[in-house]
């Protein structure tokens, strides 16, 4: 059997292209992934300090980024039925 060493340089090649591309994709998402991991315990700080932000936040996650109710409570860690008592009380 008669081996032709050129397809395997080429298959080599493009390998190699495709590998160094997507370590640079691996790059920008691990960039990104430390980016919103910076930015969520940012958030967290901030809603611990001031406990009616976090009322205010699950709001504005409503309102401005069209969240429902429970993602919006969910993502800024505040149970409903306390969002909602506030809501009510207001």
């Amino acid at each position: 059997m008669k081996v032709d060493i050129s397809e395997f340089e080429a298959s080599l090649k493009t390998d190699i292209k495709r590998l160094r591309e997507l370590k640079e994709e691996n790059r920008r998402l691990k960039q990104i992934s430390a980016d919103l991991l910076l930015e969520n315990r940012a958030l967290k700080d901030v809603i611990a300090l001031n406990p009616a932000a976090i009322r205010e936040l699950a709001t504005v996650l409503q309102t401005e980024h069209g969240l429902s109710e429970r993602r919006a409570c969910v993502a800024v860690g505040l149970q409903r039925l306390v969002y909602l008592s506030a809501v009510t009380k207001s």
